[in-house]
């Protein structure tokens, strides 16, 4: 089973290609629904002050004369700009922490075998070749990965075989024009680069 976790423009969605979850499923999808709605409702409240803060900042200008209004509203204006950079890079940074630990959470409530089987789907498909394609998985995993493509077989010729020195979660592609190293710990750490956020492994 996999997970899918898309963010953009201030929206997130959650989504799986399987249309029930057992009971074991749902608590870290719940948990990371409750992260983001927090974050988004932080969000709500930091635009408020800043919609509050302008307009108290424009109040003060009137009262004060014209000339000085404009001066100190400029001042307040370039004083509340800063802030709401910093605010929105601070909040994007702990938006993409939350996501990433959300993904972290539900991959690791993934079993082991549907865990590979997926990656390894998906890097035969990021690998786009047209095979023939060699993946490299662990003595345990070599027969769920077989099973896996079994099910849903592919376009390209490919064969499975265990590769001493992988442990479960480590899995390596190989064909004539590519090669692909889709361990779980390297498909996290891609997410935390394109978030622009560390991940402790």
């Amino acid at each position: 089973m996999a997970f899918h976790l898309i963010h953009a423009d201030g929206r997130s969605l959650l989504a799986s290609d399987k249309p029930l979850l057992r009971d074991q499923e749902r608590a870290p999808i719940t948990e990371a629904v409750a992260l983001l709605d927090a974050v988004r409702g932080w969000h709500d409240r930091q635009a408020q002050a800043l919609a509050e803060a302008r307009e108290a900042a424009a109040a003060e200008g009137r009262r004060t004369g014209e000339e000085e209004g404009r001066a100190a509203f400029a001042e307040a204006i370039v004083a509340l700009t800063e802030e709401a950079q910093a605010d929105a890079a601070r909040r994007d940074e702990d938006v993409a922490a939350l996501a990433l630990a959300a993904l972290r959470q539900m991959v690791g409530a993934l079993p082991a075998e549907d865990r590979m089987a997926g990656i390894a789907r998906r890097a035969v498909e990021a690998l786009g070749s047209r095979g023939p394609i060699l993946v490299e998985v662990s003595a345990a995993m070599q027969p769920h990965i077989e099973r896996a493509f079994a099910d849903r077989p592919s376009s390209v010729e490919l064969a499975v075989r265990p590769r001493e020195g992988l442990t479960d979660d480590q899995c390596r592609l190989t064909a004539p024009d590519g090669r692909i190293v889709a361990d779980v710990g390297v498909q996290i750490q891609s997410f935390a680069a394109r978030w622009e956020v560390a991940d402790a492994l």
